[in-house]
């Protein structure tokens, strides 16, 4: 179980406080994403570096037909409530990066997530909402946590995180 940050009645996305190998970070919960994702932003608070430079990927992040520059990384720990993935290895993009706009000739960005926790996380449990209680509750039902797909194809390379989850 983990517990929303915002108020249902303030907005449709669920989101929720998750560590990030320690380091506290904002996640939506998103199932049309189908892979997880960490932002380029939240990844640079963390020290984790990218694995290799960035490439083109064109699928897995939930981004349709649109093209963004992408990496991947190792996190030693991503813990989302109870649940802990050790050697976690999630993409990292600029995934907001196009989310301004201009109003009055000023430039402000719009709150975004550091991590995007996508349908690879939802296919691992068995998830109920309870927007009236402000929590997401989960039970671990098997397989890896969080996949991984190769940028430059568009099928399962065959590497995952490190299986289930680790119970704190």
């Amino acid at each position: 179980m983990t517990k929303l940050i915002r108020a249902p009645e303030d907005s449709n996305w669920l989101e929720a406080n998750v560590s990030l190998d320690g380091h506290q970070v904002v996640a939506m919960f998103d199932t049309g994403s189908a892979l997880s994702a960490a932002t380029t932003q939240a990844v640079q608070r963390t020290g984790i570096k990218a694995e290799a430079p960035p490439v083109t990927a064109t699928a897995g992040i939930g981004l349709a037909n649109k093209c963004i520059d992408a990496a991947t990384a190792v996190f030693s720990a991503l813990s989302i409530g109870q649940e802990s993935d050790e050697n976690a290895k999630l993409r990292i993009a600029d995934l907001f990066g196009k989310n301004t706009e201009t109003h009055l000739e000023f430039l402000y960005s719009v709150d975004n997530p550091d991590l995007i926790i996508g349908a690879d996380f939802f296919m691992a449990h068995r998830i109920y909402v309870a927007r009236s209680q402000g929590k997401i509750n989960f039970t671990y039902k098997g397989g890896p946590m969080f996949q991984y797909i190769n940028p430059n194809t568009t099928a399962p390379s065959g590497e995952t995180g490190a299986g289930g989850p680790k119970p704190r």
